[in-house]
């Protein structure tokens, strides 16, 4: 009868730990789809951010152009009718049309950046031309991507702590008929199966605690 029982504890064991190994893996795997979803989505939501950053400052340089080219025709202005200008005046256009061709390259230079940022994101299927509603949707979606990921983490943590108890269970009923060299192949087993149900659960409350 004993080594029935011991045949049991055995086979209970080597099952517990397998289906144990496999539901791990599968979480894990879950998990971390999951969690490369959220960052791509993330990246998507910064390059929005960036889009939107990258389109203030064209409009600022623009404008700023545009000041500078008024201010430049001012100056021509004031030139006599004979087309002679002071050292001064002279010096001052000068001193404008440097300017003109600085802020003409940074211009040129951030509408490069923002077209580039642009086709990045139409691309990835967003609307550049609503980036409000596009930003939003992004939200509501990794909102509730990271909420299934805490509700998954939270399941297969329970699931964890329910094979933990059971593995106890097991090697107490082990320690109970007492471990003898034929019972120490599944009472190693079990161990494993106890000791990587509580790695399991510790590495579920880290995942938990970073969701968000």
């Amino acid at each position: 009868m004993a080594g029935k029982e011991y045949q049991m504890a055995f086979s209970i064991g080597a099952k517990l730990q397998g289906q144990f190994g496999a539901a791990f893996k599968s979480a894990q795997s879950s998990i971390t789809s999951l969690q490369n979803t959220i960052a791509s989505l993330n990246k998507q939501q910064g390059d929005i951010a960036a889009y939107q950053k990258q389109q203030k400052a064209v409009e600022q340089t623009r404008a700023k152009l545009q000041m500078l080219q008024q201010q430049y025709a001012n100056l021509k202005s004031s030139m006599g009718e004979n087309g002679e200008a002071s050292v001064e005046l002279k010096n001052k256009m000068l001193q404008k049309e440097l300017q003109i061709q600085r802020t003409t390259d940074r211009l040129e230079s951030q509408e490069a950046q923002l077209s580039s940022t642009g086709n990045a994101l139409r691309e990835a299927g967003v609307d550049t031309d609503n980036l409000t509603a596009a930003s939003a949707s992004l939200s509501s979606e990794i909102d509730n991507l990271k909420a299934e990921q805490e509700e998954l983490a939270s399941s297969t943590e329970e699931s964890g702590q329910a094979m933990s108890s059971a593995a106890d269970s097991m090697m107490e009923f082990v320690s109970a008929v007492g471990v003898t060299a034929v019972l120490k192949e599944a009472y190693e087993a079990l161990k494993a199966c106890a000791e990587e149900a509580i790695a399991f659960e510790e590495s579920m409350a880290a995942v938990r605690r970073t969701v968000g």
